[in-house]
């Protein structure tokens, strides 16, 4: 397939244009103008445009998966949060409309529920005062039901991790570790499964990509198995070689696991156990490269 990739530049982004190449497709790969074309691989297909004034796509593509997207971080307003993730997707989607693709996988979070106070997120758990971030992830998700209502699929994602990755719990911690001193940690007791390894998003993505076309679907994913927050510090602590103090500290929110029954069931999602993902994501932290 020809498939557009948007948000390649960025963690996520890059390594599903890696992988999606990997397992045979042509990707191209959109960055805004601002990005350099040389920083692409060499061979790599780019296509500029800032999804905030995107007119078009390549007539070529046969499927879109949008990544793209700006999280809350120092110096990012609200207005940015809206105009690159709400106008951006309903660009996106305009230009998807108009061409011959018939695909469109859009990158979500499980952050468009807001203040989770149930157990478990599955796809029915209640939306409560989402930040600007998960709003403006559900708003994405309204539009694409709506005007792709067939071949669309949101994915809510947790923490992602892989070599790179940042800004989730997990990546956190091991830079904590990897720099020494005391750690303090929180909800020891409290079960974990929110991650996934980016390698297990590429092939699920891939696998959708290659399903008959279905009606819009909204589901979240995360780890296969869970453990408790105490066992997670320990394995990511030996794992890389941590050998500092660690201290829980007072609880924190309203511990949560991510169900994949779901995508299991009906789409086949097979990832990896809890234990495997922070074996290997540590692993390749410490080494530089991908396993």
């Amino acid at each position: 397939m020809n498939i557009l990739c948007t948000g390649a530049r960025g963690f996520v982004g890059s390594h599903l244009v890696r992988g999606l190449e990997r397992l045979g497709h042509r990707v191209i790969a959109l960055q805004r103008p601002a990005a350099e074309a040389a920083s692409a691989p060499a061979g790599r297909d780019v296509y500029q445009a800032d999804l905030s004034s995107l007119k078009g796509i390549p007539d070529e593509i046969d499927a879109v998966v949008h990544a793209a997207a700006t999280s809350p971080a120092a110096g990012v307003s609200a207005t940015d949060i809206v105009r690159d993730n709400v106008l951006g997707t309903s660009n996106l989607i305009a230009a998807f409309e108009c061409s011959r693709a018939s695909r469109f996988i859009f990158l979500s979070s499980i952050s468009l529920h807001g203040q989770v106070h149930d157990p478990e997120v599955n796809p029915a758990t209640p939306r409560i005062q989402p930040d600007v971030y998960g709003a403006s992830k559900h708003l994405c998700e309204e539009m694409v039901a709506e005007r792709i209502p067939q071949g669309s699929v949101s994915i809510r994602l947790p923490g992602v991790v892989g070599l790179g990755a940042r800004r989730n719990w997990l990546s956190s911690l091991l830079a904590r570790m990897r720099s020494g001193g005391r750690i303090s940690y929180f909800n020891p007791e409290a079960s974990f499964n929110n991650a996934v390894h980016v390698s297990d998003l590429v092939e699920f993505i891939e696998s959708l990509l290659r399903r008959d076309a279905e009606a819009f679907d909204a589901f979240p994913i995360g780890a296969r198995t869970s453990s408790k927050v105490r066992d997670v510090v320990r394995q990511v602590a030996e794992h890389s070689g941590y050998r500092g103090e660690l201290v829980v500290g007072e609880p924190k929110g309203s511990p949560f696991t991510i169900s994949s029954q779901h995508a299991i069931e009906r789409y086949d999602y097979s990832p990896m156990p809890l234990d495997l993902l922070l074996k290997r994501y540590v692993s390749e932290e410490m080494e530089g490269e991908v396993l």
